[in-house]
């Protein structure tokens, strides 16, 4: 038993940390984040659907949440960047097999 776990046993029931359970985390924050779980499809649901390869994938998440994740003009700005650069990669790639 860790120092920690030790520690938390020596205090009051009411009083000892209870981390959240994983699966309830995994849940919330990183299977279905707020910023991709709007509207009628999740995001994630619509790029396997659609069979979008990572650069289109991710250029499609990055526009989906530019005006989600973080609330500000420059944010938004930075997430539609980051789409024009992946879409970007993905079309040099494309020119490279011509």
């Amino acid at each position: 038993m860790s120092q920690n776990s030790d520690l938390n046993n020596d205090l009051p029931v009411h009083l000892r940390v209870r981390p959240a359970p994983l699966k309830e985390y995994l849940t919330d924050k990183v299977a279905h984040p707020s910023h991709y779980t709007f509207g009628k499809y999740e995001v994630i649901d619509v790029i396997e659907d659609w069979k979008l390869d990572y650069h289109l994938g991710s250029a499609v998440a990055y526009i989906a949440r530019s005006d989600k994740k973080h609330g500000t003009v420059d944010g938004e700005i930075e997430d539609l960047k980051k789409a024009i650069w992946y879409l970007q990669r993905k079309v040099e790639k494309l020119e490279g097999k011509r």
